[in-house]
């Protein structure tokens, strides 16, 4: 995977957001201090990759849920 700078990644997180709400009205759950950064990094590596590829459906479809029983997607 191609090592992208913190602020790339915060940059990329923010337009993967905005084309998630939309399209499916969705917002990603963010975590921890970093919000962004944090999030990015504590996504499997083929989440990450579609986020790179800002794969938008493919975001949406594998983006589920976590061990602590709530989605990492919001609707509305």
């Amino acid at each position: 995977m191609t090592k992208l700078t913190d602020l790339e990644i915060i940059e990329l997180m923010n337009d993967v957001d905005e084309k998630l709400a939309a399209q499916y009205n969705a917002t990603l759950v963010l975590t921890g201090y970093g919000e962004y950064l944090e999030t990015f990094n504590d996504y499997p590596e083929n989440v990450q990759n579609l986020i790179l590829n800002q794969d938008i459906s493919g975001i949406f479809k594998n983006v589920e849920t976590n061990e602590a029983d709530y989605f990492d997607l919001t609707f509305g």
